[in-house]
């Protein structure tokens, strides 16, 4: 019934987030075993073989186990790498996350809206039926034009025709949000009631809340990520150990064993030089990337932050002397038409305005709460950073 209920079951239902979460459960599983040793690698061979000088066979089994061993702090630059990749993965679900928070609030915000203006026009058209009545009344007594009482009809029409286009809006809203939290049928009733707004009074704070937006928390997880990649090339040019032990079990002579260490050569390799140029190209671009992430947030919260500011203040003007001060005239002017004192026109443009205003201000009302949740929802609480 409230938004705060709608968006609390999306985020347990929606199907896409499910997804996110999913993979980055996945992504959490990897660092744990990035860290640990190859797999050992064990072997048994059998030879057989006539002798030459004796009358029977010379029979040999031999027993082969082998560790391969990376150069020290390897292992640790790979785990490390997946560490950051589950990071990212958490910062994915998290946007999805907020994304989805957001799609769930700009669509309860628009049935706000749309619910506000079919009760505005309603209202609106019972006074046109007012007007209409007195007009004719005027017409029939001889008082009045009847172009007036047909020019207030055909008002009345258009508030019918503005009615059946907010009720199928209303079916699209439904559908949306039925689609949004995984229902079969829009069995949805909300309670049409906006939060509580909310004053942004620091101007300080914005280059403070960049940091803390989950697109710029991303962009510095992907430079973290391109520097791993980095580091984990660069451990190409060390070498690997391997170990490995042999006991031979010989059936005509005393059992043998050996055993041997390998070490791998890579410092030849050109592809290893190759690996670690495209590497640092690599993080340059996500260096540049950062930056340029930065700078556009820090523009968008700007913009953001007073395009609220100024909402705000339209709101007060609206709410202080614009809607009273027109139904204030209306009044006066209704009042006046029925005794003679004010023409049709001053009287049917005063209800105009009115109609006109009070859609204007249920628009910047819509305006206010959906720029204040796109602002709201760009940080990984969802909530305004501290100011």
């Amino acid at each position: 019934q409230s938004t705060h209920e709608l968006v609390e079951y999306s985020l347990r239902h929606n199907a896409q987030l499910q997804s996110k979460h999913a993979l980055w459960k996945a992504a959490m599983e990897q660092p744990n075993t990035l860290g640990s040793l190859p797999d050992p690698m064990v072997g048994v061979r059998l030879n057989g073989s006539p002798s030459k000088t004796e009358a029977h066979s010379f029979d040999q089994k031999r027993y082969v186990a082998s560790q391969s061993f990376p150069f020290f702090g390897e292992r640790s630059h790979l785990q490390q790498l997946g560490k950051d990749k589950s990071a990212s993965a958490y910062l994915t679900y998290l946007q999805e996350k907020n994304q989805l928070t957001l799609s769930m609030l700009r669509t309860a915000y628009a049935y706000y809206l749309n619910e506000e203006l079919i009760s505005i026009t309603r209202k609106n058209k019972e006074v046109l039926d007012h007007l209409i009545n007195i007009a004719d009344v005027k017409y029939q007594a001889g008082l009045g034009l009847q172009a007036n009482v047909l020019k207030a009809k055909v008002a009345k029409d258009k508030f019918d025709e503005e009615l059946l286009s907010l009720l199928h809006q209303k079916t699209v809203i439904l559908n949306s949000l039925t689609q949004l939290l995984n229902l079969p049928t829009a069995s949805i009733a909300l309670r049409d009631t906006y939060p509580t707004k909310q004053v942004l009074t620091s101007k300080n704070a914005i280059d403070n809340w960049v940091s803390d937006t989950l697109t710029v928390k991303q962009a510095e997880a992907l430079l973290t990520i391109s520097h791993g990649k980095l580091t984990v090339e660069k451990d190409r040019y060390l070498p690997n150990f391997t170990a490995q032990m042999e006991y031979w079990d010989n059936a005509a002579m005393d059992n043998q064993f050996g055993g041997q260490i390998m070490m791998t050569v890579p410092w030849f390799n050109t592809k290893n030089s190759a690996s670690i140029d495209e590497a640092k190209y690599q993080k340059k671009a996500r260096g540049a990337s950062l930056k340029d992430i930065k700078s556009k947030v820090r523009a968008r919260l700007t913009s953001l932050v007073s395009e609220i500011q100024t909402t705000d203040k339209i709101l007060q003007l609206y709410d202080e002397s614009l809607l009273k001060n027109a139904e204030l005239a209306l009044s006066n002017f209704q009042k006046a038409f029925e005794v003679d004192k004010a023409s049709f026109i001053d009287y049917f443009e005063a209800e105009q305005t009115v109609f006109q205003l009070e859609k204007r201000y249920a628009i910047q009302k819509k305006r206010y709460f959906t720029t204040l949740a796109t602002l709201k929802w760009q940080f990984e609480k969802g909530a305004l950073p501290d100011e």
